[in-house]
């Protein structure tokens, strides 16, 4: 389920280009004189979901800037991951690519809601309540920002908390797993430009290490839904593990 380590948001965004450098009209001189670099892609960083990780710009830094902060630099260029999973039917989450996975029965597996996400899943509430949602992201090897760059930005997700978020390390089939928990109040939706804020929510996320790069899972939700599926997130956990390892 690419709980996207969205394994998958991914700063507390109420707005993330607050900080971005403001620009001047050029002179004559300056307009007449041919660019050195091209200019971004307009409004290419708006189709950021809010839980992805940061993407790399093409000159190699991420996009994000800081990740506690939501900063955006002036010439950041956001495209959706080029990877071979990019694009998989939900009847093939967990079962192609480096890193593989199984969920229990009750996980809804569907097309995932942003190309950015490589995995999506949907979570019943009990007794008809409000569903939760785990997404999964994959951006290549070495791409993704840094495990605890990405925590600090999902937890910054969380206009309050109720308790300092709970992050331990485990190996699970010989992959080292990166897992946060928290929750409080979760502004969904910040980074689109507006966003609601959810008293008594809750997210769980994971961080796998592979020898193909990183992958993100991030599941977020009312705080009755996730408990209420928290034997199932330990079983996802306990699957993980690397293409050819017990096949």
């Amino acid at each position: 389920m690419l709980v996207g380590f969205s394994l998958l948001g991914t700063a507390c965004e109420s707005d993330e280009f607050q900080d971005a450098p403001s620009a001047s009209a050029p002179d004559r001189a300056q307009a007449q004189a041919p660019s050195a670099t091209p200019p971004a892609r307009p409004g290419a960083s708006q189709n950021l979901p809010a839980d992805h990780p940061p993407v790399a710009q093409r000159g190699g830094t991420a996009a994000g800037g800081q990740m506690g902060g939501g900063q955006m630099g002036g010439n950041s260029q956001v495209a959706p991951p080029q990877t071979d999973q990019q694009g998989m039917s939900p009847s093939q989450f967990g079962k192609v690519g480096p890193l593989r996975w199984s969920t229990p029965e009750s996980w809804r597996a569907v097309k995932p809601a942003s190309s950015f996400r490589l995995a999506e899943y949907h979570l019943p509430g009990e007794q008809g309540g409000q569903p939760a949602t785990l997404t999964a992201f994959y951006f290549g090897k070495g791409a993704g920002g840094s495990i605890q760059a990405n925590f600090d930005r999902w937890v910054g997700q969380f206009t309050q908390t109720e308790a300092k978020p709970v992050q331990t390390t485990r190996q699970v089939n010989g992959l080292k797993v990166h897992l946060i928990d928290v929750s409080g109040t979760f502004q969904v939706g910040a980074a689109m430009g507006g966003g609601q804020a959810q008293p008594n929510w809750r997210m769980r996320g994971a961080i796998v290490e592979s020898q193909a790069g990183n992958f993100f899972f991030k599941l977020t939700g009312p705080k009755s839904t996730v408990a209420a599926h928290q034997d199932g997130f330990e079983s996802f956990v306990s699957s993980f593990k690397a293409a050819g390892s017990g096949e």
